[in-house]
């Protein structure tokens, strides 16, 4: 199992830093890090130019994804923690023009996406990007998503800020029928200084207005410092 003081290491810098910025979330410190991680020539798992794995979306990955979510064309997605838009150009080339938002917490996350896509491609498809605030939420709500899309977020949100993820989720998630599609780490505990698995019910009950539609297993269970965890894709539609 993993020392605890590793962990209040790390609990500490990020302590320090809500202090030298005040109102700062963990969602904040986490994009800052990861942006510090990268600017260094770190490679993150799944943000930034390179990826530590090469572990993009794969095709078979993407194609499950479309056929969970009915996702043809015509569907207006909202990528919630969309970070640098590597499976977010996937649906950008697939969605009609203006059927595709994306969302994440740091306006430096966005930036280095537009300029991993391309700026052409996202102009001529009407791709828009918003900061997660009240004005991007307002501007999602109005967006009248039919699926959101949520890859590979959930297991990194504090569980101080767990509510306000689900709330946020169940906001943009508003019209009769929409889908919510998380991709998560499920079990019970932290499995790293930024990685908590949760188990079904936990998400079941933070989405009370949508009901649990499947459950994809993407790998078998593995145990890390003391966690047993599954990567899973749950699908929920709204009541």
């Amino acid at each position: 199992m993993l020392p605890r003081m590793k962990y209040e290491a790390f609990d500490a810098e990020f302590a320090t830093f809500k202090a030298s910025h005040p109102g700062a979330s963990f969602a904040d410190f986490y994009a800052h890090r990861v942006l510090t991680q990268i600017e260094l020539g770190v490679r993150h798992a799944t943000l930034g130019p390179t990826l530590k794995n090469s572990d993009d979306l794969t095709r078979e990955q993407f194609v499950e994804i479309c056929v969970d979510g009915g996702v043809t064309p015509e569907t207006r997605l909202l990528d919630y923690g969309c970070g640098t838009l590597r499976t977010g150009r996937l649906f950008i080339r697939r969605l009609r023009r203006g059927h595709y938002m994306g969302m994440d917490v740091a306006q430096s996350l966005l930036d280095m996406g537009r300029e991993l896509t391309g700026r052409q491609l996202l102009e001529n498809r009407r791709a828009t990007l918003h900061v997660i605030d009240e004005q991007g939420m307002a501007r999602g709500i109005a967006f009248n998503a039919d699926v959101v899309l949520s890859f590979g977020v959930a297991h990194h949100v504090h569980p101080d800020e767990l509510a306000i993820y689900f709330r946020n989720l169940s906001r943009l998630a508003h019209k009769d029928g929409a889908l919510i599609i998380l991709t998560t780490t499920i079990g019970a505990g932290r499995s790293a200084n930024m990685t908590w698995a949760r188990p079904v019910d936990c998400y079941v009950k933070g989405l009370p207005g949508h009901d649990l539609r499947k459950i994809t297993n993407m790998y078998d269970p593995i145990t890390k410092r003391g966690v047993t965890y599954t990567r899973a894709r749950l699908v929920f539609q709204r009541r």
